[in-house]
């Protein structure tokens, strides 16, 4: 009967302790809300394919703690072979395009460089070739502002592009005119209050601005202490 429960006990402890050592990881299935992770993050964890489970775990946690798109993630090992890994993603705000590289960057709120994209469709963006980011970076306060005040533009009205420059955003609307905004010194609220003001009194009372231009052909200037329409 001792011997009995010595036996048991030994083989208790061998599978909780030494068994990880022998088991090795074949299979590794990544997930993100039932889709399929992130090619970046899928080719860096089929690396850990063969080496034994106690090692996946430590490096499973090195890979996915230094992503910047990682926000959390758990795991799950199935016997004999098959590591389950479900992550959650941070949520990036804004796309900048670099019209140089043609390169999509996802930015997070804060300003965090969260991934880079080949490609992307359907989704609104802000072009610029005055920028260049790696993942991981923090993109400078007047750049977060400007992508901050596009979005709000392109929440109320139907824009056609946006740019932005070492010293301006530019921001065409569809059928309208161009609008040339700050980068910094005013904050976002002034702006889009300005341009909301300006855009409706051009649209209602086009004639009296006496412009010698078509209207979507017209530059609203909003740099200036006093906007200036050329």
């Amino acid at each position: 009967m001792v011997k009995v429960i010595y036996s048991s006990l030994f083989l208790i402890l061998f599978l909780i302790f030494l068994l990880p050592y022998f088991l090795k990881v074949k299979e590794v299935s990544c997930f993100i809300s039932d889709r399929d992770c992130p090619s970046e993050i899928a080719s860096q964890l089929e690396g850990l394919k063969g080496k034994p489970y106690f090692k996946t775990r430590g490096e499973v946690d090195k890979i996915l703690k230094g992503n910047s798109l990682v926000f959390s993630y758990n795991s799950r090992f199935i016997f004999p072979s098959k590591l389950i890994l479900n992550i959650i993603l941070r949520k990036s705000s804004y796309v900048l395009k670099n019209t140089k590289s043609n390169s999509f960057y996802l930015i997070s709120e804060k300003g965090e460089v969260l991934a880079r994209r080949d490609n992307l469709s359907d989704i609104s963006f802000l072009e610029t070739d005055a920028y260049d980011f790696k993942v991981g970076d923090k993109v400078p306060e007047d750049v977060l502002m400007s992508m901050s005040l596009f979005y709000y533009l392109n929440y109320l009205y139907k824009i056609n592009y946006a740019k932005l420059f070492d010293d301006r955003l530019e921001v065409k609307m569809l059928a309208g005119p161009i609008l040339v905004l700050p980068k910094e010194g005013k904050d976002r609220e002034y702006l889009v209050g300005a341009s909301r003001f300006l855009l409706s009194q051009l649209e209602e009372n086009y004639e009296k601005f006496k412009v010698d231009k078509s209207y979507d052909n017209i530059t609203i200037d909003l740099r200036y202490k006093n906007p200036i329409l050329r």
